[in-house]
């Protein structure tokens, strides 16, 4: 095998799974940073990955439960408290929902790069005039209570609409001056709060 060919199997034996957040105020970015992961968002991965089949059902309609449906986010004022895998909130949440969310999916066969993109906005006058020290990302996810190894050789249930172990809107990502992902920000309600989330897939 040449070297060519040889560096080629080599690229291609293993994929990354990269979280990258980015904070902005109006149009300027003030932060920039890869994120925390929670226990939840690894165990839909895998639960995605090693579900077999769905029963289909003629009375109901299907409605599937995937890791990024009714996805949300929310920033917070804590600059203390480190992200743990078992984080289920932030510390100091402010409660405040985005006026929208804009999803993308981005592919860069350039790079054999491949993205998922969520951007949380926040219209001026919805929230309040605050330090921001904390970001975090709420998606449809696991509960990661299975025992494991657990084995599932069939489907959930005819009437589970999922394929995620008892689903829940669980805290999946988060970005925080504790952890050293940015400096604290401020923000004036006036301005437009943007919060930025990409996972990235590349080998």
């Amino acid at each position: 095998m040449n070297q060519t060919i040889a560096d080629e199997y080599e690229y291609l034996d293993e994929i990354k799974i990269k979280g990258e957040a980015i904070i902005k105020i109006d149009d300027r970015i003030v932060a920039k940073c890869e994120n925390k992961w929670t226990r939840w968002f690894m165990s839909s991965l895998v639960e995605i990955v090693g579900w077999t089949e769905r029963q289909y059902n003629t009375v109901y309609p299907l409605r599937y439960t995937y890791v990024t449906r009714n996805p949300t986010a929310r920033v917070g004022t804590d600059t203390a408290t480190p992200t743990s895998k078992d984080m289920t909130d932030l510390a100091q949440k402010i409660d405040t929902a985005p006026s929208s969310v804009i999803r993308r999916w981005i592919r860069d066969t350039d790079r054999w790069k491949w993205v998922a993109q969520f951007e949380f906005i926040w219209n001026p006058n919805v929230l309040p005039s605050m330090t921001v020290g904390e970001a975090g990302i709420w998606f449809e996810s696991s509960s990661d209570e299975w025992t494991s190894p657990y084995t599932n050789t069939t489907s959930l249930g005819e009437y589970s609409g999922s394929i995620l172990y008892q689903p829940a809107s669980c805290l999946c990502v988060r970005v925080s001056v504790a952890d050293g992902d940015f400096s604290p920000i401020d923000y004036v309600y006036t301005q437009t709060l943007s919060f930025v989330w990409r996972l990235t897939i590349q080998p």
